[in-house]
């Protein structure tokens, strides 16, 4: 269980960092009036939350770089407004 925890949160910290924050500064270029932009901290806190309770999925996306690049796609089309 620790174990498991601790993949959780190791993986939850390099998604935001190999996904999230690319995606984020992407968005802050093309949009920069966007609430994600202007609360990132908020951002990577809710981030980090989900990426530990799905962190198997994220696991695939930050090792496989071209699943890295469509989750990066996808989020940023999700997110625009």
């Amino acid at each position: 269980m620790g174990l498991y925890i601790l993949f959780a949160l190791t993986t939850a910290i390099a998604g935001s960092i190999l996904l999230l924050y690319p995606t984020l500064n992407r968005l802050e270029q093309e949009q920069p009036l966007n609430v994600l932009v202007q609360s990132k901290a908020l951002t990577y806190m809710v981030f980090l939350s989900i990426g530990t309770i799905i962190a198997p999925l994220l696991f695939i996306a930050c090792i496989i770089p071209k699943s890295s690049q469509v989750f990066q796609d996808t989020l940023l089309d999700s997110i625009k407004d």
